[in-house]
């Protein structure tokens, strides 16, 4: 999207200077979390914490002063791996009828927000890397 000169700082942290890969892969990343939601219902406030989570670490990864600047990718890319397969273990054997541990719902919106945190850990890194991250994803 362009950014116009009449934008106020606000529209110009949420909306201005998105890739189209970028404006992709957000929303297959939200509608990840609305589809393990759908599959598995567990919590409307699981899954509005889930979509948040993602749109605040985009934000962030845009390096946009609206969120915070969680630089140091490469040490999530490793804590999103690990929760990834934490949550991916409790959702087989729920799957598998070891049902102590959580609901099927609550552990599927956990991988399905821990595999989006860890992509854009990933992608964060490439961004924060190249330099694309200075001046907020560029946004003044």
């Amino acid at each position: 999207m362009a950014a116009t000169t009449n934008s106020s700082w606000l529209y110009r942290q949420l909306f201005t200077n998105w890739k189209p890969f970028e404006v992709t892969y957000v929303t297959a990343l939200l509608l990840l979390q609305v589809i393990a939601y759908i599959i598995a219902p567990d919590t409307v406030i699981g899954m509005i914490s889930g979509v948040a989570g993602v749109i605040c670490l985009v934000y962030g990864m845009k390096g946009r002063k609206i969120s915070f600047n969680t630089e140091n990718w490469s040490l999530w890319i490793f804590v999103n791996i690990a929760n990834f397969c934490y949550w991916s273990i409790l959702t087989f054997q729920t799957l598998t009828g070891d049902n102590t541990i959580g609901s099927l719902g609550a552990n599927l919106s956990q991988v399905a927000l821990q595999a989006a945190l860890l992509f854009n850990a990933v992608y964060a890194t490439k961004v924060w890397s190249s330099g694309e991250a200075d001046n907020e994803g560029g946004t003044e």
